[in-house]
């Protein structure tokens, strides 16, 4: 339950959400942790998406931390301007794969945590991120990623299909992230050539 803590050793885990778990969008249901020991914390936020953030933001629990694991992996749906005023990190840790189908982390994310001040680490780009902390200060085995280089990959497809709803999309449109892998295709067919196959476009992202 949110407000639950949790001793392991010196550090103090603290469940910060779900605030509820009648969220429609399962990613909101994420569980997410404040872990701290001495002065040191790090927030594990799993998928929890905008409306779970809000939640959070908007609860007396305390979020603000040092580091920030994005997320849903840097999704367009997370790391919201609320939510990052409430936490407030000097460091943030997007967990995504290389060059993964998803289009993560999301280019508008990404430039939220730049506006935010927080220094960012990636594991497509960067590897296994290792960092250190004796409660009174952090360090990184490696440095934060040059601002000159914070670009998202480029999907080698055009649009995203979910053959179920008959709609097509952007890869990086926030719908993309919810579709189960069977209902997806990655396609590189034209506009025209999908609503000629009868898809239609999505009403959001406007591909």
């Amino acid at each position: 339950q949110a407000g639950g803590v949790y001793r392991l050793g010196d550090a103090e885990i603290l469940v910060c959400g779900p605030k509820q778990w009648d969220y429609e969008k399962e990613n909101d249901r994420s569980i997410v942790l404040r872990i701290s020991c001495g002065d040191v914390s790090v927030l594990l936020t799993g998928d929890a998406e905008f409306e779970a953030e809000a939640a959070m933001a908007a609860s007396d629990l305390p979020l603000k931390s040092d580091v920030l694991v994005a997320g849903h992996h840097g999704s367009a749906a997370s790391s919201s301007g609320l939510f990052l005023d409430a936490v407030k990190p000097a460091w943030v840790i997007v967990s995504c794969g290389k060059d993964n189908a998803y289009g993560h982390p999301a280019p508008e994310t990404l430039a939220r945590l730049r506006l935010a001040g927080a220094a960012i680490y990636r594991t497509d780009l960067q590897g296994e991120i290792i960092l250190e902390s004796d409660g009174t200060a952090v360090r990184f085995m490696q440095p934060p990623l040059p601002e000159e280089t914070e670009v998202s990959p480029t999907p080698e497809y055009r649009y995203v299909v979910n053959e179920k709803s008959m709609k097509f999309h952007l890869p990086d449109c926030p719908g993309v992230s919810q579709m189960l892998p069977e209902n997806r295709r990655n396609t590189d067919e034209s506009r025209e050539e999908l609503i000629a196959q009868g898809y239609a476009p999505c009403g959001s992202c406007k591909p």
